[in-house]
């Protein structure tokens, strides 16, 4: 099993979290997986995965992960660029996202490797006082003890970077959107792995350790879409 601590190194995880009209949906899709996600692998420098998700439970209906060598990547003059002059399709898309949840975050810790083909996810807030002592219980102990059950294949906490968010945020081309505090990501095999991740990360839980759900009711499960590397 591999854990991934926070160093001056840290990974950089951007979420963008978002519904789309119906009646675009398709084009939308596409735009999506053959533009829009391979233009940040391969136009922005530091950037290392992109992935899709489609929504088993829970909403927003489609999921986007990117990692990055550093979250300074998104303050760098190449991502700002592509976020202030978008193409004509993006220009035509993004102000369509609706009840968009964003998150910029540093990835405190991971443990496990490899992709899953599917994800549980759970958007977090922690009180001011106990940060320190949710990320330790996270890599330490939370963590592990996921990746170690049947059907979980790897799991990371993010926590936002808050100078970087302010920054990138305002590149964008579109307003309003929320932005999480933390994350946690699940890499799952299957529903045995899904289930495991869900009764982890009850609400009950997360409260004894500082933390509470954010913007959702409660775990949200995935489908993974498309993956592309650097």
């Amino acid at each position: 099993m591999t854990t991934t601590p926070m160093t001056n190194d840290t990974p950089g995880l951007l979420m963008v979290w978002t519904d789309i009209p119906a009646e675009v949906e398709p084009e939308f899709n596409e735009w999506y997986n053959r533009e829009h996600m391979p233009d940040r692998i391969n136009k922005v420098p530091g950037f290392t995965r992109a992935r899709r998700f489609i929504s088993l439970s829970g909403a927003p209906r489609y999921l986007a992960l990117y990692e990055t060598r550093s979250a300074d990547i998104f303050r760098s003059a190449p991502y700002i660029a592509i976020n202030k002059t978008p193409d004509p399709t993006s220009r035509r898309f993004i102000p369509l996202f609706r009840n968009t949840i964003k998150g910029i975050c540093d990835i405190i810790a991971r443990v496990g490797q490899g992709e899953g083909a599917m994800l549980a996810l759970l958007p977090v807030s922690v009180t001011m006082d106990r940060e320190d002592e949710f990320a330790a219980w996270a890599r330490d102990s939370m963590l592990p003890d996921i990746v170690s059950s049947t059907g979980v294949i790897a799991a990371t906490y993010a926590r936002r970077n808050r100078t970087i968010q302010e920054i990138a945020a305002a590149s964008y081309t579109r307003a309003g959107d929320r932005y999480v505090y933390g994350l946690i990501a699940v890499e799952c095999a299957d529903e045995r792995g899904l289930a495991k991740a869900s009764a982890s990360l009850a609400p009950d839980v997360l409260k004894q350790h500082g933390a509470s759900v954010m913007f959702v009711d409660g775990i949200c499960t995935f489908r993974n879409l498309y993956t592309v590397h650097a």
